[in-house]
């Protein structure tokens, strides 16, 4: 059985999310700030680097969370891809249409033409094992 990830476990994740709750809570003492003092146009410029922070921090957050669930999951007869948001989904490999490869970057797209899953050899140790597997279930290979 071989389990495609989009990338491996991630350590960023809990540092996002204390960095993302840390500029929250800097930006809502800052917002407040503003409120109090008459001259506000000095906290103007920390309103906007805490929110740019807080932007950044949440756009990182949500691809770390889509690399972690998005994944394919290879097994002998069938196989289970569970996308970012949904339920899971039960695929046999004539469902696969074909996987295109660049360099070292394997897409694997569905029958419907959907990309299901990316993934590359620098993130996986055995990419290569995963491509002979679909060529041996029937899945076509694309340059």
């Amino acid at each position: 059985m071989y389990t495609i990830k989009s990338q491996k476990d991630n350590v960023l994740l809990s540092i996002t999310v204390l960095v993302l709750i840390t500029a929250s809570a800097r930006l809502v003492a800052v917002l407040y700030l503003m409120t109090e003092l008459e001259a506000p146009g000095s906290t103007l410029v920390l309103v906007i680097l805490y929110g740019i922070v807080l932007l950044g921090s949440i756009f990182l957050l949500l691809r770390l969370v889509r690399t972690r669930k998005h994944k394919l999951t290879l097994q002998a007869n069938d196989c289970v891809y569970m996308p970012l948001f949904g339920t899971p989904r039960n695929l046999s490999y004539s469902d696969l249409d074909r996987i295109d490869m660049g360099g070292k970057t394997y897409i694997l797209y569905g029958k419907d033409g959907k990309k299901l899953v990316t993934f590359d050899d620098f993130h996986m140790e055995n990419a290569h094992e995963i491509i002979a597997f679909l060529k041996q279930k029937g899945v076509r290979t694309q340059i």
